[in-house]
């Protein structure tokens, strides 16, 4: 999913204007919220294949501790 476009109110993907719940204080660059929605692709997509582990440091064995 490649963000185009950001502004304080939606952000484009793939021609598609997504608005946010609330506005933003301020406008993200393009990098920093692509890496937001990468990362929480990531996650879902980990989730719905039932794979578990820290997301702090990928840890497999020690699910909920506190890491690092």
């Amino acid at each position: 999913m490649k963000i185009t476009k950001i502004t304080k109110e939606y952000y484009e993907v793939e021609g598609e204007k997504v608005y946010f719940f609330e506005p933003l204080e301020k406008v993200i660059s393009i990098k920093e919220l692509q890496k937001i929605m990468d990362t929480a692709e990531e996650v879902v997509n980990k989730l719905k294949e039932g794979k578990r582990e820290c997301l702090a440091c990928k840890d497999k064995t020690r699910i909920g501790h506190t890491c690092c």
